[in-house]
């Protein structure tokens, strides 16, 4: 039995894969990642990591180019491996690979649906639901995307990494009275306008610093430059994740409201604050809202930023943090649960596999 998992992303971008890959390295499962490298100087952990190098894109024309030739590359590997199974990581390298997966791999793959960025995009979304109807299984991450594809079954796989956590100290207290409490915005810089939001509300905030850390940090340099509590960290490797957050007293995960589909959307990061024992900020009106309001954990960032130092100071410093802890395990245990079903249907699906 080997399988391969096939990103059109970057492999810094697809941490979340640790979810299948440390499933199949305790069943002794072969598998090769199949993915893009678009950084220079990127060294892989592992040699069973094949990375199509690419480097960064600057237009849509040079994005459509890149996917046809990693299409053409990743096709040929896979022709000559003859894998058994197939994980679909992303909607985006769902349709490139339609012509592979409708007819050698039908019902032997499973996608996973991470974004809903692709809400306009009707034309591509008729190849998607035929890749997504033909898998023999797809996870999304937000019970939020339950109409994509309409009538489909799912299987729901939270948004948490323990592969990066496994290292990391969850927190036993708040930050203490008079201590700056550090805002820490983690992963791809994708949405440059609601971080300057944040930017301008919190800047020269002696309550506050802030750190942006990621591919595409330096959009927000001309925003950044003007204050001396906020800080640009650039690209870095998913096993340094642990080292940034191990300070971190909020977890920014707002994404704001000019981005389509916004109130959908949920990130990796909005599990690291329950996981850690820390806060998560999210946007108002938000999927993410109204999931981490169940537990406890998140601040709402309204878009009206008037007094939004202020109350998020003040929301903050009013935690009672063993009431806020035991609304995080809560969390966590439903995650747990979610993972149980996950991870069966990922057994029945390969059993089926080594029975052909």
């Amino acid at each position: 039995m080997k399988i391969a998992i096939v990103s059109v992303g970057d492999y810094r971008h697809i941490s979340m894969i640790s979810k299948y890959t440390e499933y199949f390295d305790s069943h002794g499962i072969a598998y090769d990642i199949l993915c893009t490298n678009r950084y220079k100087g990127t060294v892989f952990p592992s040699s069973n990591i094949k990375a199509f190098s690419c480097g960064k894109l600057s237009s849509k024309k040079e994005k459509l180019r890149m996917f046809l030739s990693f299409y053409r590359w990743a096709r040929k590997i896979i022709r000559q491996e003859r894998y058994d199974f197939l994980v679909i990581w992303n909607e985006n390298t769902a349709p490139l690979f339609a012509p592979l997966l409708l007819t050698t791999y039908r019902k032997r793959y499973c996608v996973n649906i991470r974004d809903v960025d692709f809400l306009n995009q009707s034309a591509v979304n008729i190849v998607r639901k035929l890749v997504i109807n033909a898998s023999a299984f797809s996870t999304y991450c937000s019970t939020a995307k339950l109409d994509f594809p309409k009538g489909y079954p799912y299987v729901l796989m939270r948004s948490i990494n323990m592969k990066i956590l496994k290292d990391t100290q969850p927190r036993d207290a708040f930050r203490a009275p008079g201590e700056k409490l550090r805002v820490v915005n983690i992963g791809k810089i994708r949405f440059p306008l609601a971080d300057k939001k944040i930017i301008e509300a919190l800047g020269d905030d002696e309550r506050f610093e802030l750190f942006f850390i990621g591919a595409g940090s330096e959009k927000l340099e001309p925003a950044a430059k003007k204050y001396q509590n906020v800080h640009l960290i650039g690209t870095y490797l998913p096993e340094e994740t642990a080292g940034f957050l191990a300070n971190a007293d909020l977890i920014d995960s707002y994404f704001g409201t000019t981005v389509l589909g916004y109130e959908r959307m949920n990130s990796i990061r909005f599990s690291y604050g329950p996981y850690l024992r820390i806060p998560v900020l999210v946007g108002a009106g938000t999927e993410m809202e109204a999931e981490g309001n169940k537990y406890g954990f998140v601040f709402a960032v309204k878009e009206d930023f008037t007094s939004f130092a202020d109350d998020l100071y003040n929301w903050y410093r009013a935690r009672d943090f063993e009431a806020f802890s035991a609304g995080c395990g809560r969390y966590l245990e439903d995650i747990r649960k979610t993972d149980e079903i996950f991870y069966a249907r990922l057994e029945e699906t390969i059993a089926r596999c080594e029975q052909r």
